[in-house]
């Protein structure tokens, strides 16, 4: 009898939700066309009321995602932290409602470099492609300590891939930092000793908004 190809790893992508469903199909659209299919979609929605949780529901029938809805806005760390803690992945990978979105082969890139450097490595992350009020191609450096404590420009992107053991090292986002949270939470991944990991021939595509968290990179 032949091997058994090793099943490819389960991946969470997890979405906090807030009055974005203008946007959101952009973002549903590109996970649906990634390459890699052992997928599961984790959103949560974090205190939308009315016409906008009921166009959530209907994208929810139409795409298939699981859906958690909070009763009140705690805001977008909790609500990243309550998708990690409620998906089954081995893999996670938050990625943002506002019309943010990845190159078709992002996820797969990324798992393939994952399994082969193993369980000390995390987050993997790319190169990003700025959109929206911002166009640019925003080179992410090469993962280093000193790199880490120079300032967000310098650590991975808000969506970049880690495990699930790595997850369950940290605990969770901080909800107190705003702007500041993905930068704390790859130092606190790193201070448990994971490394992070630059992957080539992929790419991330961020939209910047004006009035929105995104709206630091014109400061």
């Amino acid at each position: 009898m032949g091997k058994n190809k090793k099943k490819k790893p389960l991946v969470s992508i997890i979405t906090p939700h807030f009055n974005n469903t203008d946007l959101f199909e952009v973002t549903l659209k590109s996970i649906k066309e990634q390459t890699y299919k052992n997928i599961e979609h984790v959103v949560v929605d974090d205190g939308s009321r009315g016409e906008e949780l009921i166009a959530l529901q209907k994208l929810q029938e139409k795409y298939g995602f699981t859906l958690e809805i909070l009763p009140e806005n705690r805001g977008v760390s909790f609500a990243r932290t309550t998708a990690a803690v409620k998906s089954k992945g081995e893999y996670i990978l938050p990625l943002d409602a506002d019309g943010d979105n990845m190159q078709n082969n992002y996820v797969e890139r990324l798992v393939e470099t994952a399994v082969a450097l193993g369980s000390s490595f995390s987050p993997f992350y790319s190169d990003v492609e700025l959109f929206g009020e911002m166009k640019q191609n925003f080179e992410r450096p090469a993962w280093s300590v000193r790199g880490m404590l120079a300032g967000p420009g310098h650590t991975p992107t808000n969506s970049s891939l880690y495990s699930r053991e790595a997850f369950e090292a940290v605990g969770s986002y901080d909800s107190g930092l705003g702007i500041w949270v993905d930068m704390e939470f790859w130092i606190s991944m790193m201070l448990k000793g994971y490394k992070g990991y630059k992957v080539d021939e992929t790419k991330f595509f961020y939209n910047i908004r004006k009035k929105s968290v995104s709206d630091h990179f014109d400061k």
